[in-house]
C-alpha cells in the first residue's frame, strides 16, 4: 500500500495490507497515511489531493480510497477497485480474545510491494495495557510491515495487524483484529462512504 501526492512533489508513504472482502476492502495501519497532512479528511474527499496504490498479485491497482481512519487503533481501511476479471483473495479474520502467551502466530510483511512471509513465533506479552492494549509477538519484522497480517499459525485466521516493530529484533507490536469491528461494520452498511469519481 503507497500513497503519493498526484503531483508527485509530497512524501510517498508506503506500508503492507491485506484483504478482507473479495469485493476489495482491504485493512492497513491508519500510520501509513498520517505522514501527509489532511489524512483525517481523505475518507470524506476534503483532504488533500493524495493518491493511493496498491500492489498484489504482480499488479499494482490505482484506484483505490482510504474510507475510514482509526487513530487509536491504528488501522485504516481502504477501498480498491480490482481490474476486470481480477480476483481478490480475502483472508478470514479470527478472534483476537483467544491469544494468550504462548500462542503460536505467523507474521508477514511486504518486500518492493510483494507479500513476504517474515516468519512463525509466539505471543510473548497478551494484551500490554501500557502500549495501547496491543500484543507482542516473538517475529522480526521489516520497517514497511506495518499493516500486515499476524495470523493463528495453525488455522491461518487473522488475529492482528502489524502496529511496530523493533529494527533486527522479534519484537513486535500487534493491533488485536478484534478492534476492527468497526470497519468490519463498514463493509456490511448498504451505504459505505467511498467515490471512485473522486480519485
Amino acid at each position: 500500500v503507497a500513497g503519493t501526492d498526484r503531483n508527485d512533489i509530497a512524501r510517498t508513504v508506503s506500508g503492507t495490507g491485506f484483504f478482507i472482502d473479495e469485493s476489495g476492502f482491504l485493512i492497513t495501519a491508519a500510520h501509513v497515511f498520517r505522514a501527509e497532512d489532511g489524512w483525517k479528511d481523505r475518507a470524506n474527499g476534503t483532504g488533500p489531493d493524495f493518491k493511493i496504490s496498491v500492489r498484489t498479485g504482480g499488479v499494482t491497482l490505482t484506484r483505490a480510497s482510504v474510507i475510514y481512519l482509526d487513530e487509536q487503533a491504528d488501522l485504516a481501511l481502504v477501498r480498491v477497485e480490482p481490474n476486470p476479471g481480477q480476483s481478490i483473495r480475502a483472508l478470514r479474520l479470527g478472534d483476537s480474545r483467544v491469544i494468550d502467551p504462548g500462542f503460536g502466530v505467523a507474521a508477514f510483511g511486504s518486500d518492493a510491494g510483494e507479500g513476504v512471509f517474515r516468519g512463525r513465533g509466539n505471543v510473548s506479552v497478551a494484551f500490554d495495557s501500557s502500549y495501547f492494549g496491543v500484543f507482542k509477538v516473538n517475529v522480526t519484522t521489516e520497517r514497511g510491515d506495518s499493516g500486515a497480517p499476524v495470523v493463528d499459525d495453525q488455522s491461518g485466521v487473522v488475529l492482528g495487524v502489524i502496529r511496530a516493530g523493533v529494527t533486527n529484533q522479534p519484537r513486535t507490536y500487534v493491533t488485536p483484529i478484534n478492534l476492527a469491528a468497526n470497519l468490519v461494520q463498514i463493509i456490511r452498511s448498504s451505504d459505505a462512504p467511498y467515490d471512485f469519481a473522486r480519485q
